[in-house]
């Protein structure tokens, strides 16, 4: 009998501290913190896609200083982990973020 809980006692604690670690990744309260990457827009073709990944280049966690107010593109901000993709690059697009020079964290743009 005293087996049988012993058992039965290890296997909840060992859910338990399964269960509290994958809460704890879920909802990223392990402490760390995810910095910026930002990529700015440089086409090197005939027709700027500011929608083409492939046209951005990675200039690190600091925006461009020679971004003015502007309809054109400059830069684009990513949080670490999150690719610039085409997905990415049309939810921005989406939400209005690329539309113009009403600046916004995500986008900086220049004439």
């Amino acid at each position: 009998m005293y087996q049988k809980i012993k058992n039965n006692v290890m296997t909840l604690v060992a859910l338990a501290i399964a269960v509290g670690s994958f809460t704890i990744m879920s909802f990223n309260l392990s402490g760390e913190k995810y910095a910026d990457s930002w990529h700015e827009f440089t086409p090197g073709s005939a027709t700027p896609n500011p929608l083409d990944p492939a046209q951005y280049t990675s200039i690190g966690s600091t925006p461009p200083t020679d971004c003015e107010d502007g309809p054109s593109v400059c830069a684009i901000k990513t949080p670490e982990g999150q690719a610039l993709d085409e997905d990415y690059l049309q939810d921005l697009q989406d939400d209005g973020q690329m539309s113009g020079p009403e600046a916004n964290e995500n986008v900086r743009f220049k004439f």
